[in-house]
């Protein structure tokens, strides 16, 4: 059902205007976690039955709610288990070393086990370090040597309040519950003249035409776009640099395919051009051309400068 609802109020700008654009029985996702991963998530979602998605009206944030899940390091955990959840690199990455040029003191929040850290410090000689709430990759960071501690945001922040020249996020704002909180903690940790670098799932990609469990509570808990993060300087003492979008990686390229393909269905005379035989043709072929790459892929990459006096 899709409608206007007076609360909550939205997760970034605090307005109250949003409107809800689609809902979702639990059991539906359950059973999907169950069927696609294996996973029994069905703790996480006690006491509900049904999650919404809902949109703001003035920034264009899309968050779900409820939002408050038991369990999510359980889960978190077993995700670890699969190969392809942590990649160590990663397209926006690579975006962010150009960034970086220049700078001395960087900071990453959600570093893992450190690999960009570590390659920033090898390629570039900064003084990087990052923080992680997962012990496990943490101590694999320490074990190499590399500077990541296990620490919370507001601890991190509280520490190092206007300290660093650069402060990094890749793919963390989409799982917090409270981004807006998050973003000021980041811009204060920030000197004037620092640089805020963010990476987030771009849900103006095919990421919005799927059924991605991951891509869901009790995992991902907003939705982000270019209009989302053009409006945060309105919101942060933060001056916008530039956005970029990932082209469409040649390991999603299967995805992007089957993303369209819940569109085509809908259509009849259209639909038999989803059989797979069709779909493998068609994605050998936007590999093999390098099409693929004039694609809208999975990420989202801004940069933003903090505002004052260097």
């Amino acid at each position: 059902m899709i409608g206007y609802l007076s609360s909550p109020c939205c997760k970034i700008c605090n307005s109250p205007a949003l409107m809800q654009i689609q809902s979702l029985p639990v059991d539906r996702l359950v059973a999907a976690w169950r069927q696609e991963l294996g996973l029994e998530i069905s703790r996480a979602f006690a006491g509900i039955d049904e999650i919404r998605l809902l949109e703001c009206e003035r920034c264009h944030l899309k968050f779900f709610v409820p939002d408050s899940f038991s369990g999510l390091e359980k889960i978190y955990s077993r995700l670890e288990d699969f190969n392809w959840y942590y990649m160590p690199a990663k397209w926006e990455h690579s975006m962010a070393f150009k960034d970086l040029k220049g700078l001395r003191k960087v900071f990453e929040f959600g570093s893992g086990e450190g690999h960009f850290i570590e390659k920033l410090r090898i390629e570039t000689g900064v003084e990087a370090r990052g923080i992680d709430t997962n012990e496990k990759a943490v101590h694999e960071a320490q074990r190499r040597g590399l500077p990541v501690d296990c620490m919370d945001f507001e601890e991190a922040a509280s520490k190092w309040t206007d300290h660093f020249d650069a402060v990094c996020s890749f793919q963390i704002l989409e799982h917090l519950t409270n981004p807006r909180a998050f973003l000021s903690m980041a811009s204060a940790m920030l000197r004037p003249g620092g640089r805020l670098l963010l990476g987030i799932p771009n849900g103006d990609s095919f990421l919005k035409y799927q059924f991605n469990i991951l891509d869901m509570p009790p995992h991902h808990l907003t939705r982000w776009d270019s209009r989302v993060v053009s409006y945060l300087p309105n919101l942060f003492p933060l001056s916008l640099q530039h956005i970029k979008e990932e082209p469409l990686a040649h390991y999603h390229v299967d995805q992007y395919l089957e993303a369209y393909c819940t569109i085509i269905r809908s259509i009849s005379w259209a639909k038999k051009a989803c059989v797979p035989a069709i779909k493998n043709m068609v994605a050998s072929f936007l590999r093999r051309s390098g099409i693929h790459l004039l694609l809208k892929g999975h990420t989202l990459y801004a940069a933003f400068t903090k505002n004052g006096d260097k």
